[in-house]
């Protein structure tokens, strides 16, 4: 698999999951506050939708690390960068989730979540855009010799 191709295929792998994460959060929930950190814990495993936001959370961690590392036998530093950036605003989303339900919501650890999947996802649909130019360019017109 090109760098290009696979720069583009996991791009628009992570870009899926990442509205997804924002879809599952979307639903209405009432988060329990000024309750002890486990309290908050156990919630959030009885509840499916915001279990399925964090533990997608989780795997899109997962997916970031493994992106970087086959990046990072590429030549070239785009998918490298690429993935750099994405892992970063994945893992500040995910830490500040926890973050939030540990310290009872603070205001500032779900503006660290927004902020860091908002870096995800523009980092992930530049990623996608660009390796999808990058194969077009590099496709040869029919009979052009």
């Amino acid at each position: 698999m090109t760098t290009d191709l696979m720069t583009r295929n996991t791009s628009r792998r992570v870009v899926v999951e990442l509205i997804v994460v924002v879809l599952l959060v979307g639903l209405p929930v009432d988060f329990p506050r000024g309750v002890a950190s486990g309290t908050a814990w156990s919630f959030l495993f009885r509840h499916p939708s915001v279990l399925a936001h964090a533990v997608l959370g989780v795997l899109l961690v997962g997916e970031g690390i493994l992106f970087l590392v086959r990046a990072a036998g590429t030549e070239g530093r785009r998918p490298v960068l690429i993935a750099v950036l994405g892992l970063a605003g994945i893992v500040a989303a995910v830490s500040s989730g926890v973050v939030y339900v540990t310290r009872q919501q603070p205001d500032d650890a779900l503006t660290g979540m927004t902020a860091g999947w908002l870096v995800a996802l523009v980092v992930f649909v530049v990623g996608w855009i660009r390796g999808r130019r990058a194969l077009r360019t590099a496709r040869t017109p029919v009979g052009v010799d």
